[in-house]
């Protein structure tokens, strides 16, 4: 891979920002260490004019244009200048507690959009699930080691797509970055309905346990109303028992069965 190519397809500068203080820092210095321009300047100068709105937003802006770099020449002693555009992408989140969370990201403007955008998604997850909020001292180089290898992982993915359409030419690069971009569109929106899917599977999940909940609760409701339907059955039954041999044995205690009145001794006749 030449120089260029791999200039077109690697991220110069990374940091992640909590409050518009910088936590953690990427920086490539195969690339940085030829700018001809202090870039960690231009980067904390609009990291200020980013952060000055409260809000949750991704964007980039053009920094620099026709910025030199001095490459090594192998035919020659003197360096020979290849010149870049430097674009700065920026990804900001707003918390519920107020604490305003920020990406940057310095490349080259033919990176494409898509792969830097997803890139800091990646990078803003990553934080948020995993050290956000147990952000101490301890994290610190462990965020900073991956913030590191999510970076290096999605630009080889990247040149490695760029490998498979075999591009040659400018016209070929502006045609793959175009064809690049609708498939990462593809598979974004894959993604997000890949999400969706799993949304509706979990409310449907949570509709089968409420529905399991209901079906359990009307199931004792009707094992308590038979019950009581047996008993009033069985009480009926009882009572129409109790009233039938209460017609022979009197009524209420049965008294003329359970204290039958002794049978009275005939009169003898006096002579």
């Amino acid at each position: 891979m030449s120089f260029e190519e791999e200039l077109d397809s690697s991220v110069y500068y990374a940091a992640l920002s909590l409050n518009s203080t910088t936590l953690y820092t990427y920086d490539n210095v195969n690339f940085t260490s030829k700018l001809n321009v202090n870039y960690s300047e231009l980067v904390s100068k609009n990291l200020g004019v980013i952060n000055s709105i409260q809000e949750t937003r991704i964007n980039s802006l053009k920094l620099s244009s026709n910025v030199i770099l001095n490459v090594a020449n192998s035919h020659s002693a003197s360096p020979r200048h290849v010149f870049t555009n430097l674009m700065l992408y920026y990804h900001k989140k707003l918390m519920k507690n107020n604490n305003l969370i920020t990406i940057i990201v310095l490349c080259n403007d033919r990176m494409l959009d898509r792969f830097v955008y997803n890139l800091m998604e990646k990078i803003m997850d990553e934080y948020l699930d995993r050290f956000y909020q147990t952000e101490n001292g301890g994290l610190n180089f462990e965020f900073k080691n991956r913030l590191r290898d999510i970076i290096v992982d999605h630009e080889l993915k990247l040149r490695q797509l760029t490998s498979k359409y075999g591009a040659t030419t400018t016209d070929d690069l502006d045609e793959i970055r175009d064809l690049m971009t609708e498939n990462i569109d593809k598979v974004l929106n894959r993604g997000e309905n890949l999400n969706a899917l799993i949304n509706k599977t979990s409310q449907l999940n949570s509709s089968a346990n409420s529905f399991r909940r209901r079906t359990v609760l009307v199931k004792r409701k009707l094992w308590w109303s038979n019950i009581k339907f047996l008993v009033l059955i069985g009480s009926t039954v009882i009572f129409i028992i109790y009233l039938f041999i209460g017609l022979e044995c009197g009524l209420p205690f049965y008294t003329r069965c359970l204290h039958p009145s002794k049978p009275s001794q005939p009169h003898q006749n006096e002579y």
